[in-house]
C-alpha cells in the first residue's frame, strides 16, 4: 500500500520536522561553499562557474529556510527536494563524476523518501542515477567509466533501502496514528453510531478504499444492519440498511472468525481469477483458498481488491470489509485492520453498554421526575385554582376584584395545564427520542423570554441535528446563556438561533438585531469555556442583516 493517503498523511506537516530538514540543507550548502572557498583546486574539475554555482545554491537554501517557517506552499511541496537533485547534478557535471559532491545526491534521496514514502523516495533514485550516468558518460576515461557504473549501482542499492525504510517508518506513524484516533473517537459523548461511523470513515480513509462496509447482528430488528463508509464531500455521511438473512448470507460466506485476502490479477482483462487468502484467529499462517469464492465477492461488492476480519463482540457475528480499486490491499493490511478492529470495537460496545444504561437510568429519573411533579408542584396550584373559584363564586358581580380573580384563575389553570403536558412529555419521552424534546425545550424557553422580556428569539434546527441527551443538555445551556446575553447586554427586541449538522460539526448562531449599529468585538468568555469543554470554539461574527452572531461549533 502506498504511503500517500489516510487525512492527507504525506501532506500534512511536522513544522519541526521541515524546519529541521530546511536547516540542514542550509549547513550543508554553507559547508561546501566553504569548502571550495578554501582549496579550489582539490574539488575534482576546476571552472570558473563552480563558486557561482554553490553561491547560488545557497542563497536557495535560505531562501528555503526563510519560506519554510512561514510559508505553507513550500512546506508541502516536492519541487524543494527536485531543486535539490538539479543542483547537486549540475555540481557533478562541472567538477567532474568522481567529486566528492556525490554523496549529496543521498541528501535528496533521504528527503524525499522521509517525507513523501517509498513512490517519490523510489524516483528520486532513478532520476540521480540516470543524471549521474550521464554526467559520467561524458568523460573519456574508461576506469572513470568504471567508477562511475559501480558508484551508479551503489547508489540504485542504498537509494531503494532508504525508500523501503522510510516507507515502514512512515507506515508505522501512520498506523499509530490511526489506532490513536480510533481510540480518541470511541468517546461517549458522541454515542455509538457515530462512533462506529467515524472508525469507519478513518479506517476508509486510511487504505485509500472506495467503502468501509460493516455488518453486525441487529437483535432488535432481528436481521443485520450494514454501515458502509464510502467517498463523500460528507466524510462522515455513513449509509445504514437493515438485510435479512438471506441477503446477508454471502458477506458471512467465510467461517466464524476468519479473516480473508482478495487480490485480483493485475490486468481486469486477464482471464486469471486473482488470489484468495484466508486465516483462523487461532492461526497465523495464511493459507490459499478458492479463487473463484474470493472472486464471487469481489464482484458482489464491486472490487478489484479486498480485505475482511471478524468484528470482536461478545456472543455476536460481524464482519468489516474494506474495498480497494486496484490489486493494493495485502495480507499485512489485513493483519492491520483486525489490530483496528480489536482496538476500536470492544471500547465501541462498553460504550453502547454504558449509553443503554444511562439512557435507562434518565428513563427512570424522568418517570420520577414527572411523578414528583404531579404530586408535589402541580398540587399546590390546583389547590389555589379552586379556592380562587371559590372565591369569585362568593364575590357578587359588581365587585371590582371579580375580573382580576377571574384573571389570576385562569392564569393559575393554564399553569396547571402547561404542568400537565410537561410532565406527560417528559415521561412519554423514549431514550431513542430525545432530540424532539430537545429541541422543543429550547423552543418553550425562547416563548418564556418573549413572554417576560419582550424578546423575540426564533429558534431553528434541523430535524437530522441527531445529538444524544447528554451533549443535547450541554447545547441548551450555551443556547440559554445565549439568549440570556441577548437580553442583558443589548437593546434586541428579535434574536434567531440557528443548529445545523455538517461534515461532523454542530454549527449553532446565536443572532440579535443591532438597533444602535455594529457592536464592538468581544469574546463571550464564559460560551467559550463551555464551547472549549466540549472539544469545540465560538467566534463573534456577522449573521443575515448586519445582526450580530455568536457561533459555536463543537464536534460531533
Amino acid at each position: 500500500m502506498n504511503i500517500v493517503g489516510w487525512r492527507g498523511a504525506s501532506h500534512r506537516d511536522d513544522a519541526d520536522e521541515i524546519a529541521l530538514i530546511a536547516k540542514m540543507r542550509l549547513i550543508l550548502a554553507s559547508a561546501t561553499l566553504l569548502t571550495v572557498i578554501i582549496d579550489p583546486d582539490g574539488m575534482g574539475q576546476p571552472h570558473p562557474f563552480t563558486a557561482i554555482i554553490f553561491y547560488l545554491y545557497t542563497a536557495q537554501s535560505f531562501v528555503l529556510y526563510i519560506l519554510s517557517e512561514s510559508n505553507g506552499a513550500v512546506r508541502q511541496s516536492k519541487l524543494v527536494h527536485w531543486l535539490d537533485v538539479f543542483w547537486f547534478t549540475l555540481l557533478l557535471a562541472l567538477t567532474g563524476p568522481l567529486s566528492g559532491f556525490f554523496f549529496l545526491l543521498f541528501f535528496a534521496i533521504s528527503t524525499a523518501a522521509f517525507r513523501w514514502g517509498y513512490d517519490e523516495g523510489a524516483r528520486v533514485t532513478l532520476a540521480c542515477a540516470a543524471l549521474y550516468t550521464l554526467a559520467g558518460l561524458s568523460s573519456p576515461n574508461q576506469p572513470v567509466l568504471a567508477q562511475v557504473m559501480l558508484r551508479t549501482a551503489f547508489l540504485l542499492g542504498l537509494g531503494y533501502m532508504v525508500s523501503h525504510w522510510a516507507n515502514v517508518l512512515l507506515t508505522h506513524k501512520r498506523q499509530i496514528a490511526l489506532l490513536r484516533d480510533v481510540s480518541r473517537l470511541s468517546n461517549p459523548r458522541f454515542g455509538v453510531d457515530e462512533t462506529i461511523n467515524c472508525v469507519l470513515e478513518q479506517t476508509r480513509e486510511f487504505f485509500q478504499a472506495t467503502s468501509c462496509v460493516m455488518i453486525t447482528r441487529d437483535n432488535q430488528a432481528n436481521g443485520w444492519r450494514m454501515r458502509s463508509a464510502s467517498f463523500n464531500p460528507d466524510p462522515f455521511a455513513t449509509a445504514q440498511s437493515l438485510l435479512d438473512d438471506e441477503a446477508a448470507a454471502p458477506l458471512l460466506s467465510l467461517p466464524t472468525g476468519f479473516s480473508g485476502v482478495f487480490c485480483g490479477p493485475p490486468f481486469a482483462w486477464l482471464p486469471w481469477p486473482g488470489r484468495f487468502h484466508t486465516r483462523s484467529a487461532v492461526c497465523s499462517h495464511w493459507q490459499r483458498s478458492s479463487a473463484q469464492e474470493g472472486r464471487r465477492l469481489a464482484d458482489l461488492l464491486g472490487a478489484r481488491s479486498f480485505i475482511c476480519v471478524p468484528i470482536p463482540l461478545r456472543g455476536e457475528e460481524g464482519r468489516i470489509y474494506v474495498i480497494a480499486p486496484d490489486a493494493s490491499l495485502t495480507k499485512a493490511d489485513a493483519n492491520f485492520l483486525a489490530q483496528v478492529s480489536a482496538q476500536a470495537f470492544p471500547v465501541i460496545e462498553n460504550i453502547e453498554l454504558l449509553d443503554r444504561m444511562a439512557s435507562d437510568a434518565a428513563r427512570r429519573e424522568r418517570q420520577k421526575f414527572s411523578n414528583d411533579l404531579h404530586d408535589t408542584t402541580m398540587q399546590p396550584y390546583i389547590g389555589l385554582s379552586h379556592a380562587l373559584r371559590g372565591l369569585i363564586g362568593r364575590t357578587t358581580p359588581d365587585n371590582p376584584l371579580a375580573g382580576e380573580l377571574r384573571q389570576v384563575a385562569d392564569m393559575a389553570d393554564n399553569f396547571v395545564r402547561d404542568l400537565r403536558h410537561f410532565a406527560r412529555t417528559i415521561s412519554n419521552t423514549s431514550p431513542g427520542a430525545v432530540e424532539p424534546a430537545f429541541v422543543m425545550a429550547l423552543r418553550a424557553h425562547a416563548a418564556q423570554v418573549k413572554d417576560y422580556f419582550n424578546l423575540d428569539i426564533v429558534v431553528s434546527a434541523h430535524e437530522a441535528i441527531g445529538i444524544n441527551d447528554r451533549l443535547g443538555a450541554e447545547v441548551f445551556q450555551l443556547v440559554s446563556e445565549g439568549m440570556s446575553n441577548i437580553r442583558r447586554h443589548t437593546l434586541a427586541t428579535r434574536g434567531a438561533v440557528k443548529m445545523c449538522r455538517k461534515h461532523g460539526w454542530l454549527h449553532i448562531s446565536i443572532e440579535n438585531e443591532c438597533p444602535s449599529g455594529p457592536a464592538d468585538p468581544f469574546v463571550p468568555r464564559s460560551i467559550s469555556e463551555r464551547a472549549a469543554s466540549l472539544g469545540g470554539y465560538a467566534y463573534v461574527g456577522s449573521g443575515s442583516d448586519g445582526a450580530t452572531a455568536v457561533n459555536i461549533d463543537i464536534p460531533v
